[in-house]
């Protein structure tokens, strides 16, 4: 298993990076956050959003991607709106396999709550109707771009890295 890399896709709130954690302590793999290594060019997500707009971010997040996917045996927590751009689709196939974290509307407007301040395309307005919105153009695109479909709802993360685990055949 260590030559291919688990990308986990998904909504904002899906559970990402809390299930790569788990993944990653559970299979002895790192954990790259994609969100944390375009931080790391110097400048917030929402600052790129506010000074340069969602296309700039979008280039920035594409070439993340194509960095991260010329390495191996890694769990990749992705943003939510990485599969927008059918580049990131395909280097993440050609690198490993593609894990929806499908939640239901309510279970991500929950795991928001608290945190949407952080999230450009949430931070203000109707959350619900915010989130039914992104969820109405991208869950199509989610659905087609993975490999593996686990829905989360009323699961724990432990369960969820378990049923992982379990899919890939992995344990």
């Amino acid at each position: 298993m260590s030559k291919i890399n688990i990308y986990l896709i998904g909504m904002s709130g899906s559970g990402k990076t809390t299930i790569g954690q788990r993944l990653a302590d559970r299979l002895n793999m790192p954990l790259v956050d994609l969100d944390k290594k375009i931080e790391e060019g110097g400048l917030p997500i929402n600052e790129i959003f506010e000074k340069y707009g969602e296309d700039h971010f979008r280039d920035i997040e594409s070439q993340a991607v194509r960095d991260i996917s010329e390495c191996k045996g890694m769990i990749v927590s992705t943003g939510g709106g990485v599969i927008i751009r059918e580049e990131n689709i395909l280097s993440m196939k050609d690198t490993g396999t593609l894990v929806y974290l499908k939640g239901s509307i309510d279970t991500i407007v929950n795991n928001l709550q608290n945190e949407r301040a952080g999230r450009p395309l949430l931070k203000e307005g109707n959350l619900r109707e915010k989130v039914c919105g992104l969820m109405d153009v991208r869950a199509q695109k989610y659905i087609s771009a993975s490999d593996v479909i686990v829905v989360t709802d009323d699961l724990t993360p432990d369960q969820i890295a378990e049923e992982i685990i379990m899919l890939l055949k992995l344990g």
